[in-house]
């Protein structure tokens, strides 16, 4: 509704601080930050021990003793194997910062506003991680399947891409969330269209200046983590 126009109605803050609870710490509201952390620590420890053990056991084996090099990897000198090995090194850092940041998050001692950095931190950390592993799973596949079968190695590549764009539904929601913008202001004006200054500085969210910039932001999101995977493979 901000989108397209649309002015906020004039309310009581202290009705809406009072209904909503916004700025309160009550007790249970420090017992879902213990939660919360308790069942997404699951899955940070799952994945830094899997992208642990991927250093242990990498793809195409190592150089058998007696020859130059013993004990490297085989495919170190591919460049899609090295990206492979920046994949999986940055799925572990950011796992293993979300699993002390999500100890902090969910620990009574800690102050419940650093409790909130500490969870926002960590899903930060954790979804940036969780793309790296699967596209540190795509590599490994292909480095060992191109050889063999180009086109297998890519039907495996784009199985695992499909993953990364259905595991939000926050993020494929925006183009529902397009049409009704498109019937109020047109094509263009769904990408041209800003915000009131009046009622962007009453938002309690930020939602950028028009759709396009939340839609772009979001995109920007998911690219930063592969662009940064392949330019460190270039090192």
């Amino acid at each position: 509704m901000a989108w397209t126009g649309a002015v906020l109605s004039p309310r009581r803050l202290d009705h809406f601080i009072d209904e909503f609870g916004i700025g309160k710490t009550s007790g249970n509201e420090l017992k879902k930050f213990t939660n919360i952390a308790q069942n997404l620590i699951v899955g940070s420890v799952l994945v830094s021990t899997v992208t642990f053990a991927a250093v242990f056991t990498l793809p195409g084996g190592y150089i058998s003793d007696g020859h130059p090099h013993a004990g490297a990897p085989i495919l170190s000198h591919r460049y899609t194997f090295k990206a492979f090995v920046m994949a999986n090194t940055l799925a572990f850092v950011g796992s293993t910062l979300s699993t002390i940041w999500l100890t902090y998050a969910g620990s009574e001692h800690v102050h419940p506003l650093l409790r909130a950095i500490y969870m926002f931190l960590s899903v930060i950390s954790m979804e940036q991680a969780t793309r790296s592993m699967v596209i540190g799973f795509a590599l490994g596949a292909y480095v060992v399947l191109s050889p063999v079968s180009q086109r297998i190695a890519i039907v495996v590549c784009m199985s695992t891409f499909m993953t990364l764009l259905l595991r939000n539904p926050s993020s494929w929601q925006l183009w529902f969330l397009f049409m009704p913008i498109k019937q109020r202001l047109g094509w263009r004006g769904a990408f041209k269209t800003h915000l009131p200054q009046e009622t962007r500085s009453r938002l309690t969210i930020g939602v950028g200046s028009n759709f396009a910039c939340l839609f772009f932001r979001r995109m920007l999101g998911m690219v930063f983590t592969y662009s940064f995977i392949f330019l460190l493979a270039l090192l």
